[in-house]
């Protein structure tokens, strides 16, 4: 499968709440693609969640979704790490930086747990931009 309907599968099943599936085809990206294909995924999910933003809204702001509370609020520093890190990639690929992009991508470490951890961060934030619509 491809790695744009590798991310897409992933993404649609954050949508519809079914984690298992979105981590069957997070693994697959991974495995069939490596981190080309995840980086690509990556590039995805800004994309689709960016679209979301209408054209001449304005100063866009970040909010974030605090893990476990779901409280909605503006400071970073009150997420974990991998969530604040989906925001900075999300900001870079707004604002066209595609040097910040990269080095956040490869500030990641390159263990498996550590990937799945900030990829996951991403499709979830991806997710809850698209739901929020």
């Amino acid at each position: 499968m491809s790695e744009r309907k590798l991310a897409t599968a992933a993404l649609n099943a954050v949508l519809r709440g079914d984690h298992p599936a979105a981590d069957r085809a997070l693994d697959q990206l991974a495995a069939q693609h490596g981190m080309a294909g995840v980086t690509n995924a990556l590039v995805t999910w800004c994309d689709t969640a960016l679209k979301q933003i209408p054209s001449g809204a304005g100063p866009v702001t970040l909010q974030w979704v605090e893990h476990g509370t779901a409280r909605v609020h503006g400071d970073a520093n009150r997420v974990r790490p991998a969530e604040r890190w989906a925001g900075r990639l999300l900001a870079a690929r707004a604002a066209g930086d595609r040097h910040t992009f990269i080095a956040l991508v490869e500030s990641v470490p390159p263990t498996r747990a550590a990937v799945g951890e900030h990829v996951g961060a991403m499709v979830q934030m991806a997710a809850h931009i698209i739901q929020g619509a």
